[in-house]
């Protein structure tokens, strides 16, 4: 008996992690999608908001570079504050995502008259 048990249990967590999956891989291509759409400060905020909520990045090659694509959207996006680049730079080097330049704040020089 403890054996059918044992089985149910492993079948149960294997759909549990298969639909944890999914639901992270939905989650990265809707806040990918929706930053592409519109990149502004609070779009990249709720980026930031939305990405800690991902136990564990899917590992195919498609949600690795849509965290890329995303984040470089927002790195180079002048009108996006730099504290949220940098948060967002933090969170994807603890999430493993490699290739990412840390963004660097830049004094704005002005030239003599």
């Amino acid at each position: 008996m403890n054996i059918y048990w044992l089985g149910a249990a492993l079948i149960a967590a294997a759909a549990i992690l298969i639909g944890l999956n999914l639901t992270f891989s939905l989650k990265i291509k809707w806040h990918s999608n929706r930053l592409r759409d519109c990149a502004d400060n609070s779009t990249a905020a709720s980026f930031l908001k939305g990405i800690p909520s991902i136990w564990w990045i899917p590992n195919k090659p498609e949600f690795w570079t849509a965290l890329k694509e995303s984040y470089f959207i927002i790195y180079h996006n002048p009108s996006i504050d730099f504290d949220i680049k940098l948060d967002l730079y933090q969170l994807l080097t603890k999430k493993r995502v490699y290739g990412l330049r840390k963004p660097i704040r830049r004094k704005s020089i002005q030239l003599p008259s």
